[in-house]
């Protein structure tokens, strides 16, 4: 039980939330019910908090704003501003070789089709962590975010593409994937996710490509 839950909870309320990535939040005191109206974007959702009155307004309207003043930090660091950082590696003569890095392009229903946040149903693959064997370019971006950086992983070109067709398919929107495509650029002059595909496309000497990326705030 979380720490909005709990309080609700002593006092005797019901608490219904909706998890998104920006909150605005107001409250309306009529009759004897008191609401937190809450709004959630990009969903645009409406979410009510609703309590009947068990204690005075004054007492009842200092819980909720407290309660709502932790939601929407905790709600804020967990959500807000989520960014999916990636780093190629290129594999040369047995060694992980630094090639590129960027931030993907911004849509948290990629991102859940990456790590799952908000919906763990579209989450394509499990997340793996960073690898034993991290390039020292990788290794010294990693260090250099460490405690600011969470649901690491690393993707092959195929479980890439796999996760930006399935996303593409999803949002029926070509535009959106080609910003994607975009923003983890390309290998060699190709298609960064059609290296296991079309390997005579890409120099000879590369002997395996992978994504390694996390998500901060």
């Amino acid at each position: 039980m979380t720490h909005n839950e709990s309080v609700f909870a002593m006092a005797g309320y019901s608490v219904f939330r909706h998890a998104g990535t920006e909150v605005h939040f107001c409250f309306i005191v009529e009759d004897n019910i008191c609401r937190l109206i809450i709004n959630v974007k990009p969903e645009l959702k409406l979410t009510k908090i609703c309590c009947r009155l068990l204690f005075r307004q004054a007492l009842l309207l200092q819980i909720l704003l407290l309660v709502a003043v932790h939601f929407v930090k905790r709600f804020k660091n967990k959500n807000m501003g989520r960014d999916l950082t990636f780093h190629v590696e290129v594999k040369l003569n047995n060694k992980w070789q630094h090639y590129d890095t960027g931030k993907s392009f911004r849509s948290y229903t990629f991102f859940d089709f990456v790590a799952g946040f908000e919906n763990k149903e579209l989450m394509c693959f499990k997340l793996k962590g960073f690898p034993n064997d991290l390039s020292e370019v990788t290794v010294l971006n990693k260090n250099k975010y460490e405690g600011d950086y969470h649901n690491a992983t690393w993707l092959t070109p195929n479980e890439l593409k796999h996760i930006v067709y399935s996303f593409r398919d999803y949002v029926s929107s070509f535009k959106e994937a080609d910003l994607l495509e975009q923003s983890f650029r390309y290998l060699f002059g190709n298609s960064l996710w059609h290296f296991q595909t079309y390997r005579q496309d890409y120099p000879k000497e590369i002997e395996d490509v992978r994504i390694v990326c996390w998500f901060d705030n």
